[in-house]
């Protein structure tokens, strides 16, 4: 697959908005939320739901209309929460609780008093999406589709061709269920309204891909990389093509969701859900030839060629006082890391990524 990785490929941002982040929900040193390690996210009503990949054993919740991100606990007592969705007031979740038997269970939200309900048992499920009626599970090398209609049912195989272990990355975008095979680093998708679908390559080359999502538009996924380096791509699944999206400050990206020009990302290995503003974002993709940052990565001096420097923030968007010019920036006074430039190019405002050694 053609993959558009150009080393200094920028976002196009309509009224000059940035990549934003900010926290949600945090965890904390001691007490309520401690070691968090937030694995599958959803959002009901307002409030951001947050199962743990380690070994708590509970579902966090936090409610986004407030400024507090210390999450409540919503219900403990479970195995290992790897994945969650809503469907109405019930919120599933796949619960790899070994030695006990893995399974996929429901709870009511709206009752002050939850009760945990079995849905089916499935050898170690992982990622899980829902779509009209139908539940989608990953189970190592399977998808399974459970109709939510008709409880008791057996689970339907919808495929068994995946390779190595699974990953919270499921999503049903039209008539086709996209997966990501982490191991492979590859992006596939199975059609939902053929018997005994091919497994079809949309994607390769990315990495460690964990949780991906549906974009503004039914051919952009968002696709979060499992690992240190915390890079979300834009993949255009028309042609196969990818972007940098952002790099997060996160130990590891896992799973995201993406609502109302915001998207949500979990940090299995760390503390924290960040979200981080898209609004009015268009993506072009300006050949590396026109448009130059350099050198990168650099201790010092950062040179801007057919463009304007306008500024400087962290990853989280908190603006950086630097010396600059137009052309010219001089970053030998900040920590090592990752910045975003602010820069101006053909009338249009964009973003690119600066890397401090």
């Amino acid at each position: 697959m053609k993959k558009t990785l150009l080393l200094f490929s920028f976002l196009v941002i309509s009224a000059a908005e940035a990549q934003t982040m900010s926290t949600v929900l945090a965890g904390t040193n001691t007490g309520i939320g401690q070691s968090l390690h937030p694995s599958g996210i959803a959002i009901h009503d307002n409030f951001l739901y947050a199962g743990t990949g380690m070994n708590a054993n509970i579902i966090y919740k936090v409610d986004l209309s407030q400024s507090n991100t210390s999450p409540s606990i919503f219900i403990s007592g479970l195995g290992k929460i790897t994945d969650i969705c809503f469907r109405g007031n019930y919120l599933y979740a796949s619960e790899y609780n070994h030695p006990n038997p893995n399974r996929i269970i429901r709870i009511d939200v709206s009752q002050p008093n939850p009760v945990v309900e079995n849905v089916v048992e499935m050898y170690l499920p992982t990622g899980l999406t829902i779509y009209n009626q139908y539940l989608y599970a990953r189970s190592k090398n399977n998808i399974f589709r459970i109709n939510l209609d008709m409880p008791g049912q057996e689970p339907e195989v919808i495929a068994s061709d995946l390779i190595g272990s699974g990953t919270v990355g499921l999503a049903v975008i039209g008539n086709y269920l996209f997966v990501s095979e982490r191991e492979q680093g590859k992006l596939v998708k199975y059609s939902l309204v053929t018997p005994n679908p091919t497994k079809i390559v949309v994607a390769t080359g990315l990495s460690s891909i964990s949780g991906i999502v549906k974009g503004e538009t039914n051919n952009i996924i968002y696709a979060a990389i499992g690992s240190s380096s915390g890079e979300i791509y834009r993949v255009n699944t028309t042609n196969g093509t990818y972007t940098l999206f952002v790099t997060t400050p996160l130990t590891m990206n896992w799973d995201m969701l993406y609502t109302d020009n915001k998207l949500y990302v979990s940090d299995v290995e760390g503390n924290e859900v960040i979200k981080i503003g898209v609004n009015a974002l268009s993506v072009d993709d300006v050949e590396a030839s026109k448009i130059k940052a350099y050198p990168v990565p650099s201790s010092d001096i950062v040179n801007f060629e057919n463009c304007t420097f306008l500024g400087l923030t962290d990853v989280r968007g908190k603006q950086i006082d630097i010396k600059s010019n137009n052309a010219q920036i001089d970053i030998a006074p900040l920590p090592s890391g990752i910045y975003i430039a602010k820069i101006e190019a053909e009338g249009k405002t964009s973003y690119k990524k600066i890397v401090k050694n």
